[in-house]
């Protein structure tokens, strides 16, 4: 039987790489997203199962905030990070380019009286082109610089739109940091296309952590953890994780 099984996983996997543009094609861009919202509609759930208590060590100086603030949340999906909100007044903007999670995030959404949805915008990370410069306090990204075109274009988009002083709180997987056969798995499926054809266009290999340490984000605070796999088979392949808080310079100098 697992013979079986390995033989069919490996049928799989070698027909996704030989007929990766086919399928890609065939399927059609709108019913991938379609896929992924249905599928990954209940995962933050699983996730901050997993990661709650990094989360509530990585977001503490933003629970605690007691004034009114503007939030943008990029890739947001249902919202898994509400939780992690101030009880504060909260004006949220949305960033989610996959239309199919919109109205799982405004029923998500109402469920939190402190947050206010300003706006879902659909636009690309990369340009925020929605979002005016200088006018956010806060910028959250949780697993989503795996998936974004170009992570070096989105952060330069969210030092764009912090205000001066304003802060980037991030938690993302990328590549194993040590020369393990993980890291060769991460990529070898990134450069077959296999990850990113299975799960929405998200790299396993990127090395994160260096680029948002490159990216010209003051004071970046910056640690690691590796995630517990167990429960989901695909939490191994993103079980290395980068989690932080980086701030916009509040000197002119620094203005984007």
């Amino acid at each position: 039987m697992t013979f079986l099984i390995v033989i069919s996983t490996l049928v799989v996997v070698l027909a996704i790489i030989i007929y990766r543009k086919w399928l890609y094609n065939k399927i059609g861009s709108d019913n991938r997203k379609r896929y992924f919202a249905e599928i990954f509609k209940e995962f933050p759930e699983f996730y901050n199962s997993k990661t709650g208590h990094m989360k509530q060590k990585l977001f503490e100086s933003l629970i605690n905030t007691n004034k009114d603030i503007n939030i943008l949340e990029i890739g947001i999906a249902s919202g898994g990070n509400f939780d992690f909100y101030p009880k504060s007044k909260c004006h949220l903007f949305a960033n989610e380019p996959n239309q199919y999670f919109h109205q799982i995030l405004s029923d998500n959404v109402a469920k939190y009286p402190q947050i206010t949805l300003s706006r879902i915008s659909s636009s690309s990370a990369e340009n925020l082109q929605d979002i005016e410069d200088a006018t956010v306090d806060v910028v959250i990204s949780t697993i989503v610089l795996c998936s974004v075109p170009n992570v070096a274009k989105t952060l330069d988009a969210i030092l764009r739109v912090l205000k001066p002083g304003g802060k980037f709180y991030y938690m993302e997987h990328e590549l194993d940091p040590k020369f393990t056969w993980w890291r060769t798995l991460q990529q070898l499926i990134d450069l077959s296309g296999i990850w990113p054809f299975l799960v929405d266009g998200c790299h396993a290999s990127r090395t994160t952590g260096n680029l948002i340490n490159n990216s010209g984000l003051l004071s970046v605070n910056q640690d690691r953890f590796d995630l517990d796999p167990v429960g989901f088979w695909g939490l191994y392949i993103i079980k290395p994780h980068v989690y932080g808080v980086a701030m916009k310079r509040a000197t002119s100098s620094g203005q984007s």
